[in-house]
């Protein structure tokens, strides 16, 4: 009988829906983005749940500003998840509107004693927390880091998201769209 191999997932907090199944898997971290509102900062959906977060945007006077976890942040949780994992699958924000994926990256370099798979999920939010779900599925059927990686870059090439924003100033300001859809 073999062994199944501990896949454990990682991903940012741009990673959300309402009811995002799987967030409570214990195999699964996921790193807050800080959200600056005025002077105040804020790590997403542990010192400022989704309700308390448009309360907040309700009475800003300007976008706030996001900030994906550090350098530091993913060394510090790839470090920890190794004690026990066979390999780590993270999943990220857009590289093309987050600095995450980058930072992951870097972070994963400084860990030697784990191998760790890093993808662009080439999207957010409700995208993105499908594919960590999916990760989750193929990790919890036994499948290795390269089966679930192959697995996974398969998937964001056939992921597609449409989303409608009232105002695009939060967008816009936090370098989510370009300038030329911001309009």
């Amino acid at each position: 009988m073999t062994n199944r191999p501990n896949i454990a997932v990682l991903t940012d907090s741009f990673a959300s829906y309402s009811g995002f199944i799987g967030r409570d898997t214990p195999s699964l971290t996921i790193l807050p983005n800080c959200i600056q509102i005025g002077s105040q900062r804020y790590r997403e959906n542990l010192d400022l749940n989704n309700e308390d977060l448009l309360s907040l945007l309700h009475q800003a006077n300007h976008a706030p500003q996001v900030t994906p976890p550090s350098v530091t942040d993913y060394v510090e949780a790839f470090t920890r998840i190794a004690e026990t994992a066979d390999g780590i699958i993270s999943i990220h924000a857009s590289k093309e509107i987050s600095p995450s994926w980058a930072n992951a990256q870097a972070g994963a370099r400084q860990v030697s004693h784990c191998p760790i798979t890093v993808l662009d999920s080439r999207t957010i939010s409700a995208s993105q927390a499908m594919l960590v779900r999916l990760a989750l599925e193929l990790a919890s059927s036994g499948l290795g880091l390269e089966e679930i990686a192959r697995a996974m870059r398969s998937a964001v090439d056939r992921t597609y998201c449409i989303y409608y924003m009232e105002n695009t100033t939060f967008a816009f300001e936090n370098r989510i769209i370009k300038p030329a859809h911001a309009i």
